[in-house]
């Protein structure tokens, strides 16, 4: 019963919210989907020790450091393109650069 409750006010709150952007809802969604995802992102970043930013599992597969720098290449690539700057507006970061330089730029 509590579940159904939960699901219930969850349902209500995201229809208030959409019906704000209801005039655009690809707007709407994609300011769902930032903060939704934005929020996992920093918090993952922040919560691996900075120790284990070398760490991949096999050999082929990307360091940590490398999906968080190539994360936020692509969030300023994407955003760049969105709002018509140009791709040319990212910092520099590279997957070596640690845990402390990285967290602030994403």
């Amino acid at each position: 019963m509590r579940l159904l409750v939960s699901g219930l006010v969850l349902v209500a709150a995201s229809t208030c919210a959409l019906a704000q952007d209801a005039a655009n809802p690809v707007v709407s969604s994609a300011k769902e989907i930032f903060v939704r995802q934005s929020g996992y992102m920093i918090a993952a970043a922040e919560q691996m020790p900075a120790d284990k930013y070398g760490y991949h599992p096999t050999p082929d597969q990307w360091t940590y450091g490398k999906i968080v720098s190539h994360v936020i290449q692509a969030n300023f690539g994407v955003c760049g393109m969105l709002s018509g700057d140009g791709p040319g507006q990212a910092p520099p970061v590279t997957d070596t650069m640690p845990k402390d330089q990285l967290i602030p730029v994403l």
